[in-house]
């Protein structure tokens, strides 16, 4: 075989890690899976047009924000946090803004909207999956029903911005280990999902670059060393236009305001004013999160404001040991 026929024969694979041997996706589990949020879909969009929901404190604050895109005022910067500084970035703010205007400007839009954002968050994490063959996408598909389980259908519709982190960050987490095993439509989807999880609540920033980073630096590997390195440079230049391009606003806004919003993210991180937890701590209430039966189970959690969490002795993090 010429050198050339190679080069197309490369060309033409697919754009996923030739050690993943598993069956193709079965058209009946297709139509199963889809059954069943379809089901899901209806009961909530039942919910939601029989209510008379009224956005109060925090909703209606981004109700207004929401309302702002496309004018003079467009946010540049995030949801407003208490400490004087805004969430990183006005991505759901903009994702939301088609769905209110499409309802008439009215609050059932943002429910509407955010059912819309997560049910793609969704969508799309099983749509990675379902490129690795039938065991990913199973896999996938149960703790993703374990975590909406865990957080409550209900707050698929929710608009609240952390609410939807939680489907973002697991979002970016598959699609950092399918960009670790070759697939070039995960790395775009890889900082796309990044950008929407921390711009929506900075509290995610943490995991979320050290999941882009492991992805990023695969990619980067193949660009420089692997069988079929034009495609991969190809994508990581793509990625890097689609991460510039979700984070133009904030860097504007950076730019544009004295102090910018990301600086006075930055010396709050250095320097809060309040006093920390501290890591050991930290690690312990997540393992606890994480542990059985956790919050992300039974869709229980604990109230932080009347009681504390438990942080005596350790619990074993079985669902990220799962994952």
């Amino acid at each position: 075989m010429t050198a050339s026929a190679t080069e197309t024969a490369n060309s033409s694979s697919p754009s996923v890690s030739e050690d993943d041997h598993q069956p193709p996706i079965d058209r009946r589990l297709v139509i199963i899976v889809a059954a069943l949020i379809a089901i899901i879909l209806g009961w909530l969009l039942y919910r939601l047009l029989t209510s008379n929901w009224l956005p109060i404190g925090d909703y209606r604050t981004l109700q207004l924000r929401v309302a702002d895109v496309g004018g003079s005022e467009t946010p540049l910067s995030g949801v407003y946090s208490r400490y004087q500084w805004n969430h990183p970035g006005p991505l759901l703010f903009y994702v939301l803004a088609l769905p209110y205007r499409l309802s008439g400007s009215s609050p059932i839009g943002l429910l509407l909207g955010a059912l819309l954002v997560n049910l793609g968050v969704i969508a799309s994490t099983l749509w990675i999956a379902a490129r690795a063959g039938r065991r990913t996408f199973v896999l996938v598909g149960f703790f993703l029903a374990l975590l909406c389980f865990g957080m409550n259908p209900a707050g698929l519709a929710d608009p609240w911005n952390p609410e939807f982190v939680i489907l973002a960050v697991f979002a970016t987490a598959v699609a950092s280990w399918r960009c670790v095993f070759g697939d070039r439509v995960a790395a775009i989807a890889l900082v796309l999902l990044a950008s929407f999880a921390v711009q929506c609540h900075v509290g995610s920033a943490l995991p979320v670059a050290l999941l882009v980073g492991i992805g990023g630096l695969a990619l980067v590997a193949r660009s420089v060393r692997g069988t079929n390195r034009s495609h991969d440079r190809r994508t990581a230049l793509i990625a890097a236009v689609v991460a510039f391009v979700c984070w133009i606003p904030p860097i504007i806004e950076q730019f544009t305001q004295s102090p910018g919003n990301l600086r006075l993210i930055y010396g709050f991180l250095r320097n809060p004013p309040l006093e920390t937890t501290g890591l050991a701590t930290g690690v312990q209430i997540m393992f606890r999160f994480l542990s059985i039966p956790g919050n992300w189970v039974r869709g229980a959690e604990p109230s932080l404001i009347n009681s504390a969490i438990d942080t005596s002795g350790w619990a074993i993090p079985w669902a990220l040991i799962a994952l």
